[in-house]
């Protein structure tokens, strides 16, 4: 049984008003290694509405190895520009940007323009940070009370943790 709604699946398992939330969802996606852009390609594939991918660095030849969204062609180029352009040709209903900075420069701007940034973001997802930044980043999205999911690979083992104060859903 075929139907013409691309998210159909998407709609069986969590209905229209899921999907609805999951379209008007805007993710900001820290450093985009191989197991931060693999995290958030499964978020685009069932139309989240916006991502955001943040990176200060530029695709290099052991990206090749580690990370399927970027290609030898694009050696050199900003990785946040390459991941954000690769992930939105799987979907073109969702919507992408790319900032070409680390996540340190920005925390360090005053408390107003930091908070402005993170607002606008309904998710957050780190990959593979050290603690260093990691602590900041899980510090101001405590503070504006915005869910961080930090995930990590070692080789073949995972880690994928969860910072959220309360979540609610009342149908």
């Amino acid at each position: 049984m075929a139907t013409d709604n691309k998210y159909d699946r998407q709609l069986r398992l969590w209905g229209a008003r899921g999907q609805k939330a999951l379209s008007e969802s805007s993710i900001l996606l820290v450093n985009a290694d191989g197991v931060g852009t693999e995290t958030l390609k499964n978020l685009v594939l069932p139309g989240v509405g916006k991502v955001t991918v943040m990176d200060d660095r530029d695709v290099s030849l052991q990206d090749l190895g580690t990370n399927f969204f970027v290609s030898a062609d694009r050696v050199g180029e900003s990785r946040a520009t390459v991941v954000r352009d690769l992930l939105c040709e799987l979907n073109p209903d969702v919507k992408g940007e790319a900032v070409t900075s680390s996540v340190v420069r920005v925390l360090q701007q005053n408390d107003e323009e930091v908070a402005l940034f993170f607002r606008s973001f309904n998710l957050v997802i780190a990959a593979n940070l050290p603690e260093e930044q990691l602590l900041p980043l899980a510090n101001r999205c405590a503070t504006l009370r915005l869910p961080l999911i930090a995930v990590r690979a070692y080789g073949f083992i995972g880690t994928c943790r969860l910072q959220y104060a309360r979540h609610e859903v009342v149908e």
